[in-house]
């Protein structure tokens, strides 16, 4: 009997650390900028923050136009990402996630080491009891900020 219930425990505990895994900011960022790799709006907006969410509804039922998601500088740089991320870094409740350096008027891959800010995906969770990254912005970072940034979630 206790061999069933350390056992039924040991799953439950299991169970539930897959589940935060799967679903950490690292996990969620690269779903989202895969999404934005394929243009695909539907998971961009499954993914995204509340704020967000009604946005890209009205983007899906074609009552917006969502091209200037990938637009801009952040845009552009999601669309072309090469699948390399640094980890997340949390600063006021967001998780920061960079995934290109910007370059004057360019994005480079995270690989070639350049200088320049990081263009990094924001996510946010829209709660306290909310238990699941969404996307609240692209943006840039200085590096030296990024670095000063906790590396644990607060």
């Amino acid at each position: 009997m206790n061999r069933i219930i350390l056992a039924t425990l040991a799953l439950m505990a299991t169970s539930s650390l897959a589940h935060a895994q799967d679903h950490g900011p690292e996990a969620v960022a690269s779903t989202i900028l895969n999404a934005f790799v394929a243009r695909d709006v539907a998971t961009i907006g499954a993914h995204s923050s509340a704020f967000n969410e009604g946005f890209f509804a009205r983007v899906q039922a074609g009552e917006v136009d969502g091209s200037s998601v990938f637009n801009g500088l952040e845009g552009r740089a999601a669309t072309q990402w090469d699948g390399l991320i640094l980890p997340a870094r949390y600063d006021d409740g967001y998780a920061i996630v960079p995934f290109a350096i910007e370059v004057g008027d360019d994005a480079h891959s995270l690989s070639t080491q350049s200088q320049g800010r990081l263009i990094a995906i924001i996510l946010t969770l829209d709660g306290p009891d909310d238990r699941t990254w969404g996307i609240d912005d692209l943006d840039v970072v200085q590096p030296e900020a990024y670095m000063a940034f906790s590396e644990t979630r607060p």
